[in-house]
């Protein structure tokens, strides 16, 4: 703290590169105590990522409705889908 106020670093980070190196975030745990818990994505189970990527794709799709219902016209597309060659199965 100094006359100008309060100064917040983290001396562990020195670029924008150390953030590119970083584990995902998946969520964030409220204990009973009210304190949180940040989740990593390795600290899921399998299924449980499985099952915050079908929730995730959900409710991105329902933004995406009401997107529609307000006539929103965004200037980018989706990311699309990879195409599949006749034949193959995904």
């Amino acid at each position: 703290m100094n006359e100008r106020g309060v100064y917040v670093w983290n001396p562990a980070v020195p670029g924008a590169g150390a953030a590119a190196n970083r584990e995902p975030t998946v969520g964030l745990l409220m204990l009973d105590n009210g304190m949180q818990v940040v989740i990593r994505e390795s600290q899921m189970p399998p299924d449980v990522r499985e099952y915050l990527k079908h929730k995730t794709d959900v409710q991105i799709e329902k933004i995406r409705q009401m997107m529609k219902k307000e006539g929103f016209k965004p200037t980018s597309q989706p990311a699309s889908k990879p195409a599949t060659k006749p034949g193959e199965d995904l």
